[in-house]
């Protein structure tokens, strides 16, 4: 990582106060796990969507606390914690199908449907 990047992430007061937390639990844990992880950016979370108040500077240099929307932030963490998706299978059973009309057909077979049960 380029130094001048890390600079900058590093003057996110967001980061900043979740390295410090981070390291304030480091001190007490012997062992680090994904459940753990997951866990500590919750405990993030309504900080990163304005719930919570962080620590902040000001333009003119000033230590500061309020509430900051940070949308980018929320996101990780949530594309982190959840749980990843997965295809799913839907059946779909259609009774008395020669019922149906040839558009009606065609709409059910353009929607990609990998498999229709006719039951006749």
């Amino acid at each position: 990582m380029d130094r001048g990047v890390a600079n900058r992430m590093l003057r996110n007061v967001t980061i900043r106060k979740a390295i410090g937390e981070v390291q304030h639990e480091l001190d007490g844990i012997d062992f680090l796990n994904h459940a753990w992880v997951k866990a500590q950016l919750l405990r993030l979370f309504p900080m990163a969507v304005g719930d919570e108040p962080v620590p902040y500077i000001t333009n003119t240099g000033e230590q500061a606390e309020g509430c900051k929307y940070d949308g980018n932030l929320a996101m990780k963490i949530i594309e982190y914690v959840a749980p990843k998706a997965q295809k799913s299978t839907v059946d779909i059973t259609i009774n008395n199908i020669h019922k149906l009309t040839d558009a009606q057909l065609e709409e059910i077979a353009a929607k990609g449907l990998e498999r229709v049960v006719s039951e006749q």
